[in-house]
């Protein structure tokens, strides 16, 4: 893919605090592992030398040891991936969202990587609520997270930013590959046929904001927000 393409796992690697709660991330699990696994080479290491290795007893809690390590990581692994996890959507919400733009400005600053996010909400959304149920405005939710995914070529970078809004990341992306994603998102959202809407055809409003050099993080979500504005009052 080219340079629209997302390379931005919900496992981000760095550590992060989000509203006052630590968030466990990639670094984390990988030196909680990392660290078990060093205890248990030293350990192994020194009963080698007192020739205590082979002892049943010893390899058996050796064993013990090393199965808990690897069941530990595996459950945390699972656990942070469901709670950065839209539960309707299966994109990543807008706790991962808040982590993911935060190590990617973080890293901007420091490379002047260039990155960029689009804002995308789903027009009359709430007419279609109100016409056609509750349930058939989730189907809609669950069909644009997959129109995103299709048109990202994966649901990496994808979020379900909150209500009927979603939010995509780019990194390493030029303005016309950004308007590219941008056009292919808008092509896999109306070719949508959705059961539960008896033929009515949605869309979506797409907001873009690049980042430059200068610009607050708080800046780069004001002007994707304000271009979403924008390209809303042109499609109602």
């Amino acid at each position: 893919m080219d340079s629209s393409g997302l390379k931005i796992p919900f496992l981000s690697f760095s550590s992060a605090q989000t509203s006052g709660s630590y968030v466990l991330v990639g670094s984390d699990i990988v030196d909680i592992f990392s660290s078990s696994a060093l205890l248990l080479t030293v350990f192994a290491r020194s009963l080698y030398k007192n020739n205590s290795l082979y002892s049943p007893r010893v390899f058996c809690f050796t064993f013990f040891i090393l199965s808990t390590t690897v069941i530990l990581y595996y459950v945390i692994v699972a656990i942070h991936k469901k709670s950065a996890t839209d539960y309707l959507t299966k994109l990543g919400n807008k706790r991962s969202f808040s982590h993911t733009v935060e190590a990617l400005f973080r890293d901007a600053q420091h490379s002047n990587r260039a990155f960029a996010l689009l804002m995308i909400d789903v027009n009359r959304f709430k007419q279609i609520n109100d016409t056609f149920g509750h349930p058939a405005g989730d189907a809609v939710l669950k069909h644009i997270a997959g129109a995103l995914a299709a048109a990202m070529e994966s649901p990496r970078g994808c979020f379900r930013y909150g209500g009927d809004e979603f939010a995509i990341l780019l990194v390493n992306a030029s303005p016309f590959a950004v308007e590219l994603s941008r056009a292919a998102i808008h092509e896999e959202s109306e070719a949508l046929t959705i059961d539960e809407l008896h033929g009515y055809r949605v869309s979506v409003s797409i907001g873009m904001a690049m980042w430059e050099k200068g610009k607050t993080l708080q800046d780069l979500i004001d002007e994707a927000d304000q271009d979403l504005y924008e390209q809303k009052k042109l499609r109602s």
